[in-house]
């Protein structure tokens, strides 16, 4: 076993035996173990809920004391860490200068290192480059490693393969149209071609149109003045007709009129008859029938 695993070993003993608590585990459980024996049959008996009551607070008082004890023990290692750390990086202040200048030596001499590694394949690179019709100023390629360069190549290649895509698209394209272009030349001139026999064809049809038109229009005229006839005839009855059932309204409104009068007329005459008056009289319709009642007298209760 080294030195320094002994020498914690003991530093941890030490550290035990002068942080060891008043009250032992033995203890502890003989103080649990009284309350164990508080049982309760009856949640609403006062004397067997102070019994509980009684020992959780002693067990609780345990425990405080407990807790305090651990952290008065706590408390002193905090303060032995704080100074601890104040005396490490009182150290690592005389050293880290000297590492830091010492380091940044050691990453000049690899970046020069690492440029001249570059500059010697500076050459294959500018030639990749050409490959994909590409130039790109030296102190950048020089900025790159191999895997950045390697990204950086197969960028401008695809840019490459893109434009190459894009010119024969356009080729394709230019190539189509002269053809549409010869095409649609060909079908300008077979289509005059077919319009001008439709034309001849459309106005012999238009010629022949117009003159059976002329024959229907002749016809048509006639039955025209045949329709326009028998409309004035139909017209004529109708308004005869008319005057006709006017007559015999006029007739009927008449006769109801008359009617209604008379048994106005006769109702008047059942109620002068009767010596109506409405103070004295009260009349009561029921079922086709109007019936009069007259107020006789009034008796007034003492």
């Amino acid at each position: 076993m080294s030195k320094e695993i002994i020498k914690i070993d003991e530093i941890t003993k030490t550290v035990s035996d002068l942080t060891k608590f008043d009250i032992t585990c033995e203890a502890l459980k003989k103080e649990v173990k009284k309350t164990k024996d508080i049982t309760v049959d009856n949640l609403e008996d006062s004397v067997q809920l102070e019994r509980v009551k009684r020992g959780r607070i002693d067990l609780r008082n345990i425990e405080i004391e407990i807790e305090k004890q651990g952290k008065s023990y706590r408390d002193i290692f905090t303060k032995v860490n704080k100074d601890i750390m104040a005396k490490q990086n009182e150290l690592l202040a005389i050293t880290n200068p000297e590492l830091d200048r010492l380091k940044n030596i050691e990453e000049q001499a690899k970046a020069i290192a690492t440029r001249k590694e570059r500059e010697m394949i500076l050459p294959y690179r500018r030639e990749k480059l050409a490959e994909v019709d590409n130039i790109t100023d030296d102190e950048d390629l020089l900025e790159m490693d191999d895997k950045q360069f390697g990204e950086y190549l197969m960028l401008k290649t695809e840019e490459k393969d893109e434009k190459e895509r894009l010119e024969k698209e356009e080729a394709d394209r230019e190539e189509q149209k002269q053809i549409e272009i010869a095409e649609a030349k060909a079908n300008a001139k077979k289509e005059a071609e077919e319009k001008a026999e439709i034309e001849k064809a459309e106005a012999k049809k238009l010629a022949d149109a117009e003159i059976e038109r002329l024959k229907q229009e002749a016809k048509d005229k006639i039955e025209a003045e045949k329709r326009l006839a028998k409309e004035k005839e139909l017209k004529a009855k109708e308004e005869a007709d008319k005057r006709e059932a006017d007559i015999k309204r006029e007739a009927d409104e008449k006769i109801e009129a008359e009617k209604r009068l008379a048994k106005e007329k006769d109702y008047k005459k059942f109620l002068s008859d009767n010596g109506y008056n409405e103070k004295e009289f009260k009349i009561i319709k029921e079922d086709n029938e109007v019936k009069l009642y007259k107020f006789v007298a009034t008796y007034k209760i003492k």
